[in-house]
């Protein structure tokens, strides 16, 4: 057959298989019991690529701009579900999250300018407890070493610091025994004054069970605080001569810098006078001080002399003031009257205190859970629960936020729980913590404000680090 013949012989075959594919019914033929089926068009021929189906609706630009906005909506979902529902959640006045933004950006320059945390409370604070978890946890990401600010006369060891006395100088507390007569609300920072009649020398140690590789062993700044009214003192630290503040201020200074990190020293102190304290530091990073005042109810800062509050405040750049007061209250409260007198106390205490230190922030630590015997078996305080509620509110009318520590225990007969746990939480007596119960206290409190710390850092985060995080979830 010649070439031509067969050439259009193929082209006929194909024609003719065209027009069964495009005119065949897709449904197919049935004939009897057989069913045919034939091949379409669209079986041969080549789809048209996906791609150049639809024109894409945005830019490059304005699909990365999506892509980071879904990025940040998931992860602000995450953070408002903690702020929300968590029971260690920090309870702003207004739900303000940005209230605590002073006190973070202080913390982003703690490298380059150090600050302060100056936590007030009673006997539930004493021996350094829930104060030392704050520190550590503070010093471990953002810098500084040492204990904060240490009485002249340590009554009793606490969980970081002991000490040795050649004497031991009279003494006076706010709330608390009083060996002489204070005048003009002269009682320093944390309410309690040393009376020196004579020399005297102390040597400050790491408690035993401080862990050696703790920040809180070692320092290298030694400042002493006294009062103004008598000449001057001499005071060497460990050897070297404290300098003497030439400023004059309500709380007269004496700093000692020392050529490395010391664990423990010998203060040697002559002359005459009061001393407030000693300050255990560092030239950066962030410092805790501890101020336990057994007894106290909080009511006892209107007490106190507002020129040295506010000296010591603004000198050291105190940022975040904690006052964790109401338990010692909460026994004699059984009255809403008494209540609201209470509470109108503290809103007293909280204004000043805010007046005097209009740069920092406040947080206010409510009372735990607490039992007494109701009707012969061991149950929270009935009253507790408006106690929380009024000093909540009152907190939050003062522009101070609010810490639930009876939620953050379980809420109702809760303590019983962490007393009657193994190891114990909390004593027998069914309103103190055990020391593990504080370890635990306080590690819930520094990790509730290192979260707002991230979520403060997470909504000032730059626009190339969140393009960059966009970019890595593709």
């Amino acid at each position: 057959m010649k070439a031509w013949r067969i050439t259009i012989f193929l082209f006929s075959v194909l024609l003719m298989l065209g027009v069964l594919c495009a005119f065949f019914p897709k449904e197919g033929v049935e004939l009897g019991p057989v069913e045919l089926r034939f091949a379409s068009l669209e079986d041969f021929l080549p789809a048209e690529p996906a791609d150049t189906l639809e024109e894409p609706q945005e830019s490059p630009e304005e699909l990365l701009a999506r892509r980071v906005m879904e990025l940040r909506q998931a992860e602000e979902s995450e953070f408002l579900d903690y702020f929300e529902h968590s029971d260690a959640r920090i309870q702003f006045p207004g739900d303000d999250l940005s209230l605590f933004d002073p006190f973070f950006r202080a913390l982003d320059s703690a490298s380059v300018h150090p600050l302060r945390i100056l936590h007030y409370g009673d006997s539930q604070i004493e021996e350094d407890r829930i104060s030392n978890n704050i520190r550590k946890s503070f010093q471990a990401r953002f810098g500084g070493n040492g204990i904060g600010l240490m009485p002249l006369v340590q009554s009793y060891p606490t969980l970081t610091s002991s000490q040795r006395r050649s004497s031991t100088p009279r003494r006076a507390l706010i709330y608390g025994t009083k060996d002489f007569t204070v005048q003009n609300g002269s009682w320093g920072i944390n309410g309690q004054v040393a009376r020196l009649d004579g020399p005297v020398s102390v040597t400050y140690y790491p408690a035993r069970k401080l862990d050696s590789c703790s920040t809180q062993r070692r320092y290298s700044r030694v400042t002493i605080l006294t009062d103004t009214l008598k000449a001057p003192m001499t005071i060497k630290v460990g050897g070297v001569m404290a300098e003497p503040d030439t400023l004059h201020r309500p709380l007269r200074r004496y700093v000692a810098e020392l050529p490395a990190l010391s664990e423990g020293l010998s203060i040697d102190i002559s002359g005459r006078g009061d001393v407030f304290g000693i300050m255990f530091d560092a030239p950066t990073g962030v410092s805790v001080d501890n101020a336990a005042m057994r007894g106290c109810s909080g009511t006892i800062f209107t007490k106190m002399d507002p020129g040295q509050l506010r000296d010591y405040v603004e000198s050291f750049n105190v940022k975040l003031i904690i006052l964790q007061f109401g338990g010692n209250a909460t026994p004699y409260l059984n009255s809403r009257k008494a209540r609201e007198n209470y509470a109108a106390k503290l809103e007293t205490q909280m204004r000043l205190l805010r007046s005097l230190a209009p740069e920092a922030c406040f947080l206010f630590i409510g009372p735990s859970d607490m039992a007494t015997n109701v009707n012969g078996s061991m149950q929270t305080y009935p009253h507790l629960p408006d106690v929380i509620d009024i000093l909540r509110e009152t907190a939050h009318k003062c522009g101070v936020a609010y810490w639930d520590l009876y939620s953050v225990m379980g809420g109702r007969n809760s303590m019983v729980k962490w007393v009657r746990s193994t190891p114990p939480l909390a004593g027998a007596d069914y309103i103190h913590f055990t020391h593990r119960g504080a370890d635990r206290t306080g590690d819930f409190l520094s990790e509730s404000l290192m979260l707002y710390y991230d979520y403060y850092r997470w909504r000032n985060k730059p626009l190339d680090q969140q393009i960059k995080e966009a970019l890595k979830g593709e």
